[in-house]
């Protein structure tokens, strides 16, 4: 299901363009493939966020071939959920211990208790 970006604002001529923002609660991820009102393929990626927070603009980089006119309604396609766990949060298979320090060799232990030598 794709959301609706914003409009066509400016087109440079190193192939950037400037979309002016719609009613978007959170401002989109950087990095989303940008799509024009044909299906397919996508226009280009949206690469920075910039103005102020009231009226955010979005900057394009078009793909080569990618044709665009100002006023031109734009849109992402928002990347899907995925559960994922934290690497922090894996579960060790029971009976199995987990990683242990090695001493090393020819050291001795180190005190634990911080004790004062008898002058």
């Amino acid at each position: 299901m794709k959301q609706k970006l914003g409009t066509v604002y400016t087109i440079t001529r190193g192939g950037l363009i400037t979309v002016r923002l719609g009613n978007i609660r959170n401002p989109p991820r950087l990095g989303l493939k940008v799509y024009s009102n044909q299906p397919g393929k996508p226009i280009g990626r949206l690469i920075d966020i910039i103005g102020p927070v009231e009226s955010p603009f979005a900057v394009v980089k078009l793909e080569a071939g990618a044709s665009i006119s100002i006023g031109d309604p734009l849109y992402i396609e928002p990347p899907t959920r995925r559960n994922r766990r934290s690497r922090h949060s894996r579960r060790r298979k029971p009976g199995k211990p987990g990683p242990t320090r090695s001493k090393k060799p020819g050291k001795p232990p180190r005190k634990t208790r911080n004790k004062r030598k008898p002058k």
